[in-house]
């Protein structure tokens, strides 16, 4: 999220007073040690710009399929049906 807000070039206060947020939720989940419910997620990566809310619903996406197989490998017993869509890795481990 952090990168995002960058590249947006928004300044952490100001994305707080924007959404009614205090700076230690941002600075929170920034850091990964919380997450914001995802509807906010979804309007701060829109309000971060097209690019911003683009990766994000890429990684939504990538986070749906690997529980999809996680859930048919539990079923199963077999291997996983589907790779992660990118090179950059799982994206629960993210």
């Amino acid at each position: 999220m952090r990168e995002e807000r960058k590249a947006a070039g928004y300044a952490l206060d100001k994305v707080a007073q924007d959404f009614g947020l205090t700076l230690r939720d941002l600075y929170d989940w920034e850091l990964g040690l919380t997450s914001p419910p995802a509807k906010l997620f979804y309007a701060l990566m829109e309000h971060y710009g097209p690019a911003a809310f683009h990766r994000a619903a890429e990684l939504d996406m990538e986070i749906q399929m690997e529980k999809y197989d996680i859930l048919v490998t539990a079923k199963n017993g077999s291997a996983l049906v589907h790779a992660p869509a990118t090179s950059q890795g799982s994206a629960l481990a993210a």
